[in-house]
């Protein structure tokens, strides 16, 4: 009993350790991670469509995640398949080409960050007649992105998970009533 007392302890010390600087309006669940400056939650139990998870991130004062490295990608590769997600086509990823975001073919993160980083599967983005706008980190294709209609095409529909992204809040160093 005692050991299995201590290994949930410890489950749930690694939890808050994973999450503790995300921001506080956040449930600090294993689906709450950081990397680097920014603090992820992967939505993956209620898929919907693009524009669905787009408003979602966007409430919550986040947006869809943008990608801008290859240790980032493999990051978020790495803790979808922790948290056991590899079954489906793959989860949404802020990129896009269509609506008011930009021209068709020209690809643009919905956070307004730049694109210094794109990891593209074969053929892809693909040219469907200019419907396919968004964009999956597709895991049959080991996390290479794969653009796709936002909503579905006729009778198909397009719902999957997604990720969110929140920066991290800055540190303020500054020292206050010490006369510097």
């Amino acid at each position: 009993m005692e050991l299995y007392v201590l290994f949930f302890t410890s489950m749930i010390s690694y939890g808050a350790a994973i999450n503790s600087r995300c921001p506080a309006h956040l449930p600090k669940n294993e689906f709450l991670r950081e990397f680097g400056n920014s603090c992820y939650e992967f939505i993956l139990d209620h898929p919907g469509d693009w524009h669905h998870a787009d408003a979602d991130c966007r409430i919550k004062n986040g947006y869809l995640v943008d990608i801008q490295t290859y240790s980032e990608q493999g990051f978020l590769f790495n803790a979808c398949q922790e948290l056991g997600f590899h079954d489906d086509k793959g989860l949404w990823i802020g990129l896009t080409d269509g609506d008011d975001y930009s021209q068709e073919g020209t690809w643009h993160w919905v956070s307004n960050n730049g694109i210094s980083f794109a990891n593209w599967g074969d053929g892809q983005p693909g040219m469907v007649g200019g419907l396919e706008d968004c964009v999956l980190m597709q895991f049959s294709d080991h996390g290479q992105w794969h653009d796709y209609p936002c909503q579905g095409f006729l009778f198909l529909t397009e719902n999957h998970g997604w990720i969110c992204e929140y920066p991290l809040p800055t540190q303020n160093m500054t020292l206050t009533g010490r006369g510097l």
